[in-house]
């Protein structure tokens, strides 16, 4: 393990980092852990210390797989961050980040990145590089336009981009061929991109908190010879409180269990359009939208 590098974070912080387990590490109430596998430190976890900036001493700590650095108030991250080559989890949220460094590019094996809450409104060139990329969470931050280089990130399966300024999100979306979850609610959009109709992996599309009056349908190029229509993905909504995810046939919020009675929403939590007279709640035409149930 590198010790040399942790003692030096650790001298920065003017306190000792505890060895905890790789359970333990992702529990948002604990503000300072590290995780060791087989000698080498794995998992770092150094939440809401507010410590505005960070040493480059950050890359000496190139074993790394998980990296939490969520509420420290940073306003930028060292350039060594890109000889963390191991690294498969960066969790940056509730920081004041504008953008990411260029070396962002070199974490290649990066899977699962989060920047929920912080002042970005672009992303350098070197993004399109993380050919690993599946999760990108870019929501609640300043974007207006949605920086073309995630288009480039073809391996995305899931991508947030709610609560922004977003007027439009472009065609380039259609790209996004393994995309199979959506979030672009909060953005105050008045329409959305039939192309989105297109994506035929998409399970769950979340368009709650805009002014929109229809939804994209499933595109006729989902069905072909010997293949039936794929189900439209599911609606979802959020409270301005606490988020709720729904895939096809659920409604549920984050930490609710499967037995638990549906979350009845207000109607202004709804996306802006309405069930059908007839459709029976919770039944999805092929082809069609699934609906929240009335609020």
């Amino acid at each position: 393990m590198d010790r040399a590098g942790l003692n030096e974070i650790q001298s920065l912080l003017g306190q000792e980092i505890p060895p905890v387990s790789s359970t333990s590490l992702r529990d948002e109430g604990l503000p300072l852990g590290y995780v060791v596998d087989s000698g080498e430190l794995r998992g770092l976890a150094i939440r809401n210390r507010r410590l505005g900036s960070l040493h480059e001493s950050l890359g000496t700590l190139d074993r790394l797989r998980v990296l939490l650095l969520n509420g420290n108030a940073l306003t930028s991250l060292p350039s060594s961050i890109g000889t963390l080559t191991e690294i498969e989890e960066l969790d940056l949220d509730e920081n004041e980040l504008p953008t990411l460094p260029g070396t962002i590019g070199r974490l290649t094996g990066l899977r699962r990145l989060s920047l929920l809450g912080n002042r970005c409104r672009a992303l350098p060139e070197s993004f399109a590089e993380l050919r690993s990329l599946t999760s990108l969470s870019l929501r609640r931050n300043q974007i207006a336009s949605v920086p073309d280089v995630i288009w480039k990130v073809r391996t995305l399966r899931s991508l947030d981009l709610g609560e922004n300024l977003l007027a439009v999100v472009p065609e380039a979306i259609g790209g996004l061929a393994e995309l199979s979850r959506l979030f672009l609610d909060g953005n105050g959009m008045t329409a959305v991109t039939e192309v989105i109709g297109k994506l035929s992996r998409l399970s769950t599309l979340d368009l709650g908190h805009n002014l929109l009056t229809s939804v994209p349908e499933r595109q006729p190029a989902d069905v072909g010879p010997g293949r039936d229509r794929k189900p439209a993905p599911a609606l979802v909504s959020r409270s301005d409180s606490q988020p709720a995810v729904r895939l096809p046939g659920t409604h549920h919020r984050a930490g609710q269990s499967a037995g638990t009675p549906p979350v009845q929403q207000r109607p202004a939590e709804r996306a802006c359009i309405d069930r059908p007279a007839g459709q029976a709640e919770g039944a999805v035409p092929a082809g069609q939208p699934a609906y929240l149930p009335a609020g």
